[in-house]
């Protein structure tokens, strides 16, 4: 657990950080999880993640029983830290060997509690650099709401970025733009905010969610469409986030020898308060 810096673990509610070699998240990636940010004790946007964790279980047929998946996560969070990440996996269970899952699976469920990083402590709205990643995301229409455990695209593009790069943009093999590794993007074309509509690929996430219906609350439409390379070359702005460290401004765009530089335009300054808001709320 040290090497993950992790303060606990909880596997199907004690105190363990053991899994099962024959367990099917180990062997296949059969499971979902979530990434959730603690703010006082309280997982933020907590309604959300609870719903596409369910989606996703009830998408693969893996019982999930939630009442008491919610006492575990509430135990562990009065017994650690105010402030920090937690990490919730639900796999399927024991299977033996073979992809066919079993007719009866006991899923199992993993907690882990995670200190907020120094980073995400001093909130960033001067923007970020990216880069484009040279491994190509694969496409699979019904994969697109679960936040499943087969994430070896992410693994393999990941391993690319240079450390002064806050996050690598995926593409398909056709230069479709659908999102980073870790995060959502946002481009800016003109008056226009939109978003790649992951219709094929991506995940469709948590503070994405939130924040179509935060721009569309305020009188902002978020068109959700096919962005192509080029097109993100020629943004006049972007910015990116995820449920954990939020809203990101891009100001510094790298794809092979083409380097685009951006300003933190207003609808960036405006997604990065509110994803702000959602924090502050739960302090």
């Amino acid at each position: 657990m040290s090497e993950l810096n992790c303060v606990a673990v909880l596997i199907n509610g004690k105190v363990d950080a053991t899994i099962p070699v024959a367990d099917r998240g180990f062997q296949y990636g059969d499971g979902v999880f979530e990434t959730i940010r603690i703010v006082n004790r309280q997982p933020v946007l907590w309604a959300l993640h609870k719903q596409r964790l369910t989606a996703g279980c009830e998408f693969l047929k893996i019982p999930l029983e939630l009442g008491l998946l919610e006492q575990e996560l509430h135990g562990l969070l009065m017994a650690n830290g105010a402030c920090g990440i937690v990490k919730i996996i639900i796999s399927r269970g024991q299977g033996g060997r073979g992809y066919a899952p079993p007719a009866r699976a006991e899923s199992l469920r993993a907690l882990q509690f995670f200190p907020l990083p120094e980073d995400l402590q001093r909130p960033n709205e001067n923007g970020v650099a990216v880069i484009t990643c040279n491994h190509r995301i694969s496409r699979n229409g019904q994969l697109v709401r679960l936040k499943h455990l087969c994430r070896i695209d992410q693994v393999i593009a990941s391993a690319e970025l240079p450390p002064q790069y806050a996050e690598g943009i995926m593409l398909t093999e056709d230069d479709e733009v659908i999102e980073g590794t870790r995060s959502n993007i946002f481009v800016v074309q003109g008056a226009q905010l939109v978003t790649p509509c992951l219709t094929t690929a991506g995940i469709q996430g948590v503070m994405r969610e939130y924040l179509l219906d935060r721009f569309a609350s305020d009188g902002v439409p978020v068109a959700q469409t096919r962005i192509d390379l080029p097109e993100l070359l020629a943004a006049d702005g972007v910015f990116i986030c995820n449920s954990v460290f939020g809203v990101l401004p891009v100001v510094k765009l790298v794809h092979g020898k083409n380097v685009k530089q951006f300003q933190v335009n207003r609808f960036a300054k405006t997604a990065w308060q509110y994803s702000n808001e959602v924090f502050a709320a739960n302090s």
